[in-house]
């Protein structure tokens, strides 16, 4: 350490005069060219904690009712706003349910046509995070038996439709919100398909079926359905029915049973086409409730028998019927 003598000189009135004092102070310090400060550090540090994610603004089908497809499925969405505090990247994922309100187990329900669909992750599209929010849509294809729960519903008119939305992050926190303000319905779907044609062969005139024709029916939507039969012609021997011969569409009669002989009058069971008014047949099927394929599980024979009339033209005759479904009594 190096030492430096400070002399500091004084002047004093002395008895009126003037004299000179010399002090002389010695101050010690380390010298090394310049003066140093000294500083140290202070360490901040937070921890800053992950946070589950939360769902709003969940929506089912645009806030519309479901109107199904017959014998497919009709593609039904699911919207909603995922929000992190973290920020909306760190959502990773989202999955939903479609049920009916009433299922057991709601939006924990077991996935089953009729009445919940469980979406997975790999069906639901996340959009760009815009700050803490990342928007979701997830999509299911909704069968056509899914239960109806419209005012015309026979078994859960009491009901609506509801979608629930989960939301994953990054750590696998979740989050989950349901469409609890909106009241969607699936809609009664009454449809059928019939097989394509009934060939009798060839008859001569007075004579019947020996055997009786077959057209099936199935329920491609889901009610329960009865059938109506009606000709859109007589059968005939020419384009458009236009002149040329003709068979009365009341020379045809169906039934549910395939013994039920052609007789004139009608026997019991058995019912007469028209071509003026559509005639009711009375099914045994229910609701379908599953499917094979895009094909209902859910179908019934009619069983068809015509008389020829004496004296009928020799010539081959056509003609169409048309089938349509009505709700099942």
């Amino acid at each position: 350490m190096k030492t430096r003598i400070i002399k500091i000189i004084k002047k004093a009135n002395i008895r009126g005069g003037v004299g000179i004092i010399i002090a002389t102070l010695a101050l010690s310090f380390i010298f090394d060219g310049g003066y140093r400060v000294w500083a140290d550090n202070l360490l901040n540090s937070v921890t800053v904690s992950n946070v589950a994610p939360t769902v709003s603004g969940v929506s089912l089908n645009a806030a519309a009712n479901i109107t199904l497809t017959e014998d497919t499925t009709t593609s039904v969405n699911v919207i909603a706003t995922l929000t992190d505090t973290n920020g909306g990247a760190d959502i990773s994922s989202a999955t939903a349910t479609i049920y009916r309100s009433s299922v057991s187990g709601v939006a924990n329900c077991t996935a089953d046509d009729n009445q919940c669909y469980q979406v997975a992750s790999g069906s639901c599209t996340l959009g760009s995070a815009s700050g803490n929010d990342k928007p979701a849509t997830c999509t299911a294809g909704i069968w056509f038996v899914a239960d109806a729960t419209d005012s015309a519903a026979p078994t859960f008119a009491a009901d609506i439709w509801s979608a629930g939305v989960g939301a994953t992050d990054a750590a696998g926190l979740k989050g989950f919100a349901t469409n609890s303000a909106q009241s969607i319905e699936v809609n009664s779907l009454t449809a059928l398909n019939v097989s394509a044609s009934i060939a009798y062969g060839s008859l001569a005139p007075t004579s019947t079926s020996a055997s009786s024709q077959t057209a099936t029916v199935t329920t491609t939507g889901n009610r329960m359905i009865d059938v109506q039969f009606q000709a859109v012609n007589d059968m005939c021997d020419t384009t458009n029915c236009v002149g040329g011969n003709e068979i009365t569409a009341d020379r045809q009669q169906f039934a549910t049973g395939s013994n039920i002989a052609w007789s004139d009058p009608v026997l019991l069971g058995a019912t007469k086409l028209a071509s003026t008014s559509a005639q009711t047949l009375n099914l045994t099927t229910t609701k379908p409730t599953t499917h094979v394929g895009n094909t209902s599980d859910t179908a019934q024979d009619t069983f068809w028998r015509i008389g020829i009339p004496s004296g009928q033209a020799l010539s081959t005759y056509n003609g169409t019927t048309t089938a349509t479904a009505v709700n099942g009594a």
